[in-house]
């Protein structure tokens, strides 16, 4: 049994573990009579007890998928989920809704004991409350198990005959052939794993690791590249790559021969004129000025806020500013460097960092890998496009779910799909500066307003 454990949060301590009130689930009954939320179990609890202990241990079903609330009368700071060892498993986004916070769509990996921790907040002996509810229809029916397909340490050219199998394509450059059209089919990157699965949901998806390229009937896809190419793509626009774009600086990485990594990269720009070349082609370009632009520490600011969702200490605010103003960093790399800085940063703070970074750039990935016609290609061209993607990333969080988040990446599409009339597109440019340089979209001719997609 292996599942994905969240570091950035402590381990829950065993006191609270044997302390926490064990919750018993029983039917889901609606409040207004009709269960639109398709839950079939729930849990609940309230209290008006002073300080009470916002530690709950429950039973989970592997596969179900769960929704927790919790609520006090000072907003709660957020949920976190933990395993039966207290790792943590999940945690909850910022929320909108006064004084309670929720967390939605958490599959248990196995079946046993889960814990929950409310994150409650009182001001003295007032209600807070939890509820968590499950759907038992989201449990996977039973059914064969994956079928192991492994790789050598060579180059291999391997066949996908089936879904539901676990390719580990392993070391060397390797691919993996499917029968039918890219359109076919979904992919989903999370972590080091990409899944491929049917549109129609009717078979098992396939688990490919340490695979560079896949090849379809009518196209062939770069993996190889794809992380870092997104990386330049969130460093420098905030936004996903367009299609035409990810293909396009694939390519010339791959002629250049470029190692894989931000850090590499970013370390081989002083050494190797061609990687620096290509650097400045993101730095430089008219977009990348649109988003840092002002004096050094404004500039920073703004890579800070663009790529960490967060504003820079004193100490790393003053660090990058001055090793642009003395000339030992150029404003063309400052983007590349600051992310490859935050990916190195052992602390608590590099390492809530690194895990934001790793989390836009699957979901950048992944809303590239949905324009997979040239239909949905065409309405990721224009600046109000590129402001919904660049709103889409700046949503992310350290402990953002990469799967579940296909759902925000799935709205974002429609969204941009949608025909916008002349009143809307006056507010195309970027942190609203009109007088700001139009976004160009690095890899794509210039476009006017997309056809609309219908789904």
């Amino acid at each position: 049994m292996t599942y994905k454990t969240i570091d950035l949060f402590p381990d829950l301590p065993p006191l609270m573990m044997v302390n926490a009130h064990k919750l018993v689930f029983g039917d889901y009954k609606p409040t207004s009579g009709s269960n639109t939320e398709g839950w079939d179990i729930q849990a609940e609890f309230t209290t008006s007890a002073r300080s009470a202990s916002p530690t709950f241990s429950w039973t989970g079903t592997e596969g179900m998928n769960y929704d927790f609330l919790s609520f006090s009368d000072i907003d709660p700071s957020m949920i976190i989920i933990y395993d039966q060892h207290g790792n943590a498993l999940a945690g909850s986004e910022k929320e909108t809704l006064k004084d309670a916070s929720v967390l939605n769509d958490f599959v248990a990996p196995y079946s046993g004991t889960f814990y929950m921790w409310a994150g409650w907040k009182q001001s003295g002996a007032t209600l807070a409350g939890i509820g968590i509810y499950g759907d038992k229809d989201s449990i996977p029916a039973p059914g064969i198990a994956p079928y192991a397909l492994n790789g050598t340490a060579g180059d291999d050219a391997l066949v996908a005959t089936t879904f539901k199998e676990n390719i580990n394509a392993g070391a060397g450059f390797d691919s993996v052939s499917y029968s039918g059209n890219r359109a076919a089919v979904k992919l989903l990157k999370s972590g080091d794993s990409l899944t491929v699965s049917t549109k129609s949901g009717t078979d098992a998806p396939d688990v490919l690791t340490g695979v560079e390229q896949i090849k379809f009937a009518d196209k062939t896809i770069d993996i190889k590249y794809t992380e870092l190419t997104q990386s330049l793509y969130v460093s420098y626009f905030g936004r996903a790559a367009d299609a035409g774009g990810l293909v396009s600086f694939q390519d010339q990485l791959a002629k250049l021969n470029a190692p894989t990594t931000v850090n590499e990269l970013a370390a081989k720009y002083n050494t190797d004129q061609n990687i620096r070349s290509l650097i400045d082609s993101f730095g430089l370009s008219a977009e990348s000025k649109a988003l840092y632009s002002g004096d050094s520490k404004a500039f920073v600011n703004a890579i800070y806020t663009n790529v960490l969702n967060r504003a820079p200490d004193q100490e790393g605010l003053a660090f990058w500013a001055n090793a642009i103003d003395s000339g030992a960093l150029t404003r063309a790399n400052a983007s590349l460097s600051i992310m490859a800085g935050a990916q190195n940063n052992t602390t608590a703070q590099g390492l809530s960092d690194k895990a934001i970074v790793a989390n836009k750039v699957d979901i950048a990935s992944n809303f590239t890998f949905t324009l997979d016609t040239p239909e949905k290609a065409a309405v990721y061209s224009t600046a109000s496009a590129a402001a919904t993607v660049r709103d889409l990333l700046a949503s992310v969080s350290p402990w953002s779910n990469v799967p579940n988040f296909q759902k925000d990446v799935d709205r974002a599409l429609v969204k941009i799909s949608t025909p916008k009339s002349a009143p809307d597109h006056a507010g195309d440019v970027p942190f609203a500066q009109a007088d700001s340089p139009a976004i160009e979209l690095v890899g794509l001719e210039s476009a006017g307003d997309a056809p609309a997609l219908f789904f």
